[in-house]
């Protein structure tokens, strides 16, 4: 719970970032970090060594030595993804045709250096079920960095405000972690088991990280070289709720829907079967409500808050989503996988979800521009799904009858929700379009909520 809370607390601050800085920036400094972050984020994705799973897993990472390797390596790996975003910037400004790259991409990815300095202290937190400090750590980074990128945009607008403040956030945890959690200080050394064991590990999560991570950010790398830096900062702004609403169904899948399956798992077929389908008696249609709500704020949400520059964020809001819904699908089917023991899954899941991201991305583009992007997206995720769908219908545990019913039926009410506010706006014209199409969602999309309310409290007496 706490996990969640603080989870929670982070996006709040993170949604209030973004409403205070859009109207001191342009969308121009937001295109351009989000490729700076999508730099960053790669390259610590393709050197990812495992070593918070690791610190989660192994039975001697309580050990003061095995600590200390532990933030040998990270430290070594931070310094050294620094120097390779160093050398690569200049080739980077020039493949996305930014030259003001080249200078911002050397000073952002010191962040780098700092993820490498911070103890692996805060990682045994999670281990030790320690959340509160951590939390409280993570949320006073992003209030310093909040603070930081609003004084500095307030004085003098431009992209070094979100430059600046992501490495105060990062140096703030960074320092925190040392100064905050008790525990002896890292000493520089390397112990050998320590480091196989760390290894071991690792060679397993690069691999599942690296494609996962190109599977959820291949729209950012290709519209990073087919439009404006001013339409992508408009495009990652139209991603914050549905990356939201991802953030909190991933968490909530990884911590209470996968413990669940694993235990389902140990304890036979016929037990696993009957609390997955429970689960996602409960999880689809609560998931699918939220996107719906989502699809249906969004546009009053830009108009209200935003200014002019930014309202196009509305209906890509609301086109992401579909995407969104899509990812989930995967994810927790994956996740189900997963937890009894069918890693290979996965894998296979991404690979067919980046072929068809990258087909759907490149054909929508080209024939309907960025609305056309979005959907063959969500279309190229869609298909990602069908692999774990399949696994999971031959292993007996469960067929895709139940997310195809949902997913229709979502399409039913978003079709006549939007169908609805339109011709409410035309009858009675009066106000802002945004707000019927909210008020006609709200009527449009209360059955759903009335009957998921009913399902879950007669859940709950069951249990």
């Amino acid at each position: 719970m706490v996990g969640l809370v603080g989870h929670g607390g982070a996006q709040l601050l993170r949604l209030i970032s973004n409403l205070v800085l859009a109207r001191l920036l342009f969308p121009e400094a937001f295109g351009i970090m989000a490729i700076v972050y999508l730099v960053i984020f790669a390259a610590e994705q393709v050197a990812n060594f495992g070593i918070q799973p690791a610190i989660l897993r192994s039975e001697g990472a309580e050990a003061p030595r095995f600590l200390d390797t532990a933030w040998m390596i990270q430290l070594i790996r931070g310094v050294a993804l620094w120097l390779v975003c160093v050398a690569t910037a200049p080739f980077v400004a020039a493949f996305y045709r930014k030259p003001e790259l080249a200078a911002i991409l050397p000073v952002a990815s010191f962040a780098c250096v700092l993820m490498g300095v911070t103890s692996t202290k805060l990682i045994l937190l999670t281990r030790r079920l320690d959340l509160t400090r951590r939390v409280a750590i993570e949320l006073a980074g992003q209030v310093v960095a909040l603070t930081t990128m609003i004084a500095i945009a307030y004085h003098r607008p431009s992209v070094w405000a979100l430059v600046i403040g992501g490495l105060a956030n990062q140096a703030t945890i960074a320092l925190l972690s040392h100064l905050a959690i008790p525990g002896p200080r890292h000493r520089f050394v390397w112990d050998r088991d320590a480091a196989r064991s760390i290894a071991s590990i690792g060679k397993w999560v690069v691999a599942s990280s690296g494609l996962s991570f190109v599977l959820g950010q291949l729209d950012i790398a290709l519209l990073g070289r087919l439009v404006s830096p001013t339409v992508l900062g408009v495009y990652s702004l139209g991603l914050i709720i549905p990356n939201l609403l991802r953030d909190v169904s991933f968490r909530l899948s990884n911590q209470v829907l996968a413990p669940a399956i694993a235990e389902s798992a140990r304890e036979g077929d016929v037990t696993l079967q009957r609390r997955y389908s429970a689960a996602r008696r409960l999880t689809l249609p609560a998931t699918l409500l939220m996107a719906l709500a989502a699809a249906m704020l969004a546009p009053a949400f830009f108009g209200f808050l935003y200014d002019e520059r930014y309202h196009d964020a509305g209906w890509i809001t609301q086109l992401a989503l579909l995407r969104f819904w899509f990812a989930y699908l995967q994810v927790s089917a994956c996740l189900t996988l997963l937890s009894m023991g069918r890693a290979r899954t996965w894998v296979v899941s991404n690979l067919v979800g980046i072929a068809g991201v990258a087909a759907g991305c490149l054909l929508g583009f080209e024939l309907a521009g960025l609305p056309g992007l979005i959907v063959g997206s969500a279309l190229g995720m869609a298909a990602s799904f069908v692999v774990p769908a399949l696994e999971l219908a031959r292993l007996g545990v469960a067929t895709p009858r139940l997310e195809a019913g949902f997913t229709v039926l979502g399409a039913c009410l978003a079709a006549l929700a939007l169908g609805a506010g339109y011709l409410s706006a035309r009858v009675i014209p009066i106000g802002d379009p945004s707000l019927h199409t909210l008020g006609a969602g709200l009527v449009t999309i209360a059955p759903l909520a009335f009957w998921l309310a009913r399902r879950g409290a007669r859940e709950l007496r069951i249990s």
